[in-house]
Protein backbone atom coordinates (compact mmCIF):
# COMPACT_ATOMS: atom_id res chain seq x y z
CA UNK A 1 0.00 0.00 0.00
CA UNK A 2 1.12 3.53 -0.34
CA UNK A 3 2.36 5.97 2.79
CA UNK A 4 -0.26 6.00 5.29
CA UNK A 5 -1.30 8.20 8.13
CA UNK A 6 -0.49 7.03 11.33
CA UNK A 7 -1.44 7.45 15.03
CA UNK A 8 -0.34 6.46 18.42
CA UNK A 9 -1.76 7.66 21.51
CA UNK A 10 0.55 7.17 24.82
CA UNK A 11 2.84 4.34 24.66
CA UNK A 12 1.52 3.98 21.15
CA UNK A 13 2.84 7.42 20.46
CA UNK A 14 6.03 6.04 21.05
CA UNK A 15 5.86 3.34 18.28
CA UNK A 16 4.17 5.56 16.22
CA UNK A 17 7.28 8.07 15.92
CA UNK A 18 10.00 4.98 15.86
CA UNK A 19 7.90 4.24 12.85
CA UNK A 20 8.01 7.37 11.02
CA UNK A 21 12.00 7.96 11.93
CA UNK A 22 12.59 4.32 10.49
CA UNK A 23 10.62 3.97 7.44
CA UNK A 24 9.52 7.46 6.67
CA UNK A 25 8.72 6.57 3.04
CA UNK A 26 5.31 4.69 3.66
CA UNK A 27 4.38 7.55 6.28
CA UNK A 28 2.42 10.17 4.89
CA UNK A 29 2.36 11.77 8.12
CA UNK A 30 2.37 11.24 11.68
CA UNK A 31 -0.24 12.07 14.57
CA UNK A 32 1.26 11.51 17.77
CA UNK A 33 -1.50 11.92 21.20
CA UNK A 34 -0.34 12.45 24.62
CA UNK A 35 3.58 10.94 24.28
CA UNK A 36 7.32 11.91 24.27
CA UNK A 37 10.66 11.14 22.84
CA UNK A 38 12.32 9.89 25.79
CA UNK A 39 10.93 9.18 29.47
CA UNK A 40 12.21 11.30 32.34
CA UNK A 41 12.69 9.50 36.37
CA UNK A 42 9.03 10.29 37.29
CA UNK A 43 7.64 8.16 34.48
CA UNK A 44 9.73 5.55 34.88
CA UNK A 45 9.11 5.37 38.64
CA UNK A 46 5.33 5.71 37.76
CA UNK A 47 5.70 2.76 35.68
CA UNK A 48 7.56 1.01 37.70
CA UNK A 49 4.94 1.13 40.54
CA UNK A 50 2.46 -0.08 37.56
CA UNK A 51 4.57 -2.77 37.21
CA UNK A 52 4.18 -3.85 41.25
CA UNK A 53 0.06 -3.51 40.89
CA UNK A 54 0.21 -5.87 38.04
CA UNK A 55 2.16 -8.15 39.34
CA UNK A 56 0.80 -8.15 42.63
CA UNK A 57 -3.08 -6.81 42.86
CA UNK A 58 -3.37 -7.63 38.94
CA UNK A 59 -3.93 -5.98 35.90
CA UNK A 60 -8.11 -4.85 37.05
CA UNK A 61 -6.26 -2.46 39.74
CA UNK A 62 -3.87 -1.15 37.49
CA UNK A 63 -6.46 -0.11 34.83
CA UNK A 64 -8.50 1.44 37.78
CA UNK A 65 -4.97 2.79 39.12
CA UNK A 66 -4.72 4.48 35.16
CA UNK A 67 -8.12 5.48 34.47
CA UNK A 68 -7.83 7.57 38.12
CA UNK A 69 -4.28 9.48 37.21
CA UNK A 70 -5.62 9.64 32.63
CA UNK A 71 -9.16 11.34 33.54
CA UNK A 72 -10.76 14.10 35.38
CA UNK A 73 -12.78 13.40 38.65
CA UNK A 74 -15.47 15.34 36.35
CA UNK A 75 -15.63 12.63 33.52
CA UNK A 76 -14.65 9.68 35.99
CA UNK A 77 -18.05 10.99 37.93
CA UNK A 78 -20.15 10.52 34.88
CA UNK A 79 -21.87 7.56 32.75
CA UNK A 80 -19.48 7.99 30.53
CA UNK A 81 -16.62 8.38 32.79
CA UNK A 82 -17.81 5.50 34.74
CA UNK A 83 -17.99 2.82 31.28
CA UNK A 84 -15.00 4.01 30.01
CA UNK A 85 -13.19 2.78 33.61
CA UNK A 86 -15.09 -0.40 32.92
CA UNK A 87 -13.86 -1.11 29.33
CA UNK A 88 -10.69 -0.76 30.72
CA UNK A 89 -10.57 -2.69 33.38
CA UNK A 90 -12.02 -5.60 31.08
CA UNK A 91 -9.50 -5.01 28.67
CA UNK A 92 -6.62 -5.29 30.84
CA UNK A 93 -7.86 -8.14 32.53
CA UNK A 94 -7.21 -9.94 29.44
CA UNK A 95 -3.65 -8.85 29.50
CA UNK A 96 -0.74 -10.96 30.83
CA UNK A 97 0.54 -8.74 33.82
CA UNK A 98 4.54 -10.18 32.45
CA UNK A 99 4.00 -9.18 29.04
CA UNK A 100 2.24 -6.20 29.91
CA UNK A 101 5.33 -4.97 32.60
CA UNK A 102 8.07 -6.58 29.97
CA UNK A 103 6.47 -4.08 27.40
CA UNK A 104 6.36 -0.80 29.99
CA UNK A 105 10.33 -1.32 30.96
CA UNK A 106 11.13 -1.49 26.84
CA UNK A 107 9.14 1.67 26.01
CA UNK A 108 10.15 3.54 28.84
CA UNK A 109 14.03 2.40 28.00
CA UNK A 110 13.52 3.97 24.76
CA UNK A 111 15.05 7.22 23.56
CA UNK A 112 13.89 8.42 20.09
CA UNK A 113 16.04 12.11 20.57
CA UNK A 114 18.29 10.94 18.44
CA UNK A 115 16.34 9.46 15.58
CA UNK A 116 13.60 12.55 16.16
CA UNK A 117 15.77 14.39 12.99
CA UNK A 118 14.36 11.38 10.50
CA UNK A 119 10.70 12.31 11.20
CA UNK A 120 10.58 14.23 8.29
CA UNK A 121 6.59 13.62 7.27
CA UNK A 122 3.99 16.53 8.28
CA UNK A 123 3.79 15.61 12.30
CA UNK A 124 0.64 16.64 14.67
CA UNK A 125 1.49 16.57 18.46
CA UNK A 126 -1.60 16.86 20.43
CA UNK A 127 -0.91 16.89 23.94
CA UNK A 128 -2.45 18.62 27.51
CA UNK A 129 -0.52 20.91 29.23
CA UNK A 130 -1.93 19.24 32.37
CA UNK A 131 -0.82 15.66 31.52
CA UNK A 132 1.48 14.38 34.53
CA UNK A 133 1.49 10.70 32.85
CA UNK A 134 3.34 12.18 29.68
CA UNK A 135 4.49 15.72 30.75
CA UNK A 136 4.74 18.84 27.64
CA UNK A 137 7.86 19.59 29.15
CA UNK A 138 10.35 17.05 30.69
CA UNK A 139 13.89 18.52 30.45
CA UNK A 140 16.39 17.69 31.71
CA UNK A 141 16.02 13.83 32.03
CA UNK A 142 13.09 13.41 29.25
CA UNK A 143 11.58 14.99 26.34
CA UNK A 144 8.10 15.61 26.11
CA UNK A 145 5.97 16.58 22.54
CA UNK A 146 6.45 20.43 23.78
CA UNK A 147 10.10 19.97 23.30
CA UNK A 148 10.14 17.59 20.55
CA UNK A 149 7.80 20.27 18.40
CA UNK A 150 11.49 21.67 18.27
CA UNK A 151 12.94 18.49 17.29
CA UNK A 152 11.17 17.90 14.61
CA UNK A 153 10.83 20.36 12.13
CA UNK A 154 7.76 19.63 10.08
CA UNK A 155 5.61 19.05 13.06
CA UNK A 156 2.97 21.64 15.10
CA UNK A 157 1.37 21.26 18.69
CA UNK A 158 -2.42 21.22 19.38
CA UNK A 159 -3.11 21.71 23.17
CA UNK A 160 -6.34 20.04 24.43
CA UNK A 161 -6.65 22.13 27.74
CA UNK A 162 -9.15 21.37 30.85
CA UNK A 163 -8.35 17.75 31.30
CA UNK A 164 -5.02 15.29 31.22
CA UNK A 165 -3.72 12.39 29.70
CA UNK A 166 -6.91 10.52 28.72
CA UNK A 167 -8.24 13.56 27.01
CA UNK A 168 -8.23 11.70 23.63
CA UNK A 169 -11.36 9.55 25.57
CA UNK A 170 -12.51 12.86 27.28
CA UNK A 171 -12.39 14.85 24.52
CA UNK A 172 -12.84 12.71 21.49
CA UNK A 173 -14.44 14.86 19.19
CA UNK A 174 -12.24 17.53 19.62
CA UNK A 175 -9.27 15.47 18.69
CA UNK A 176 -10.54 13.73 16.03
CA UNK A 177 -11.50 17.52 14.51
CA UNK A 178 -8.01 17.93 15.01
CA UNK A 179 -7.08 15.35 13.31
CA UNK A 180 -9.21 15.70 10.17
CA UNK A 181 -8.02 18.99 9.94
CA UNK A 182 -4.90 17.50 10.05
CA UNK A 183 -4.95 15.40 7.70
CA UNK A 184 -6.98 17.19 5.42
CA UNK A 185 -4.06 19.93 4.79
CA UNK A 186 -1.50 17.22 4.53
Amino acid sequence: IGPAFIHGASVGGFIAMAAAAARPDVVAGLIVSSSVLRADRYMKLVRENWAEIALGLGMRHLATTMALASFTPAFVDTDDGLSEIRLMQDAFGAVDPGKFVAAQRSVMAMDLRSRAHRIVVPTLFIASPHDSMYPLFMEPHGTGLGDAQQLIKSSRLNLIEDCGHGFYIERASQCANAISRFVNEA
